[in-house]
């Protein structure tokens, strides 16, 4: 099951919003092989996401982007991703284009490969301007780099 709690083909915005205690379930039945594309605790998204002054905590996906697990842009202002969990990559989220993140915290995020808080394959990533990132771990790099590109 992709998106525990929003499931989205296109463009979404999200302003003074909270996306609290949800879960997205995978498991090798659902498909012929692993998926990355699987997951999104609290969103999954085929298409661009932008937040302002909003939450996304305490989700989980059994696979990637326990948070969030979007296949394209993330523009956040004021976004808040904490107590996310993912088994695979992207405890806070996963994100496959240009990720930008203004006055931002990032914290207690958890994955099970890499990318705790945040993790990127892909494009431009910006997490800066103002942005708190911290008690963010995974698995396979404890407590190293919060951002992987």
């Amino acid at each position: 099951m992709e998106g525990g709690g929003v499931y989205c083909i296109g463009d979404l915005e999200f302003s003074s919003s909270s996306i609290d205690s949800n879960t997205a379930t995978f498991s090798l039945n659902d498909t012929e092989g692993v998926d990355h594309n699987n997951g999104g605790g609290g969103v999954f998204i085929l298409g661009d996401i932008e937040f302002d002054d909003s939450y996304v905590r305490g989700n989980s996906a059994n696979n990637n982007g326990g948070g969030l697990l979007i296949e394209g842009s993330l523009t956040g202002d004021h976004l808040t991703l904490s107590h996310n969990t993912a088994t695979a990559y992207g405890g806070g989220l996963l994100v496959f284009e240009d990720c930008t993140i203004d006055s931002s915290s990032v914290l207690n995020n958890t994955a099970g490969d890499n990318g705790g808080g945040i993790g990127s394959n892909h494009i431009t990533k910006d997490v800066s301007r103002g942005c708190y990132l911290s008690e963010t771990e995974s698995e396979r790099i404890k407590r190293e780099p919060v951002l992987e590109l």
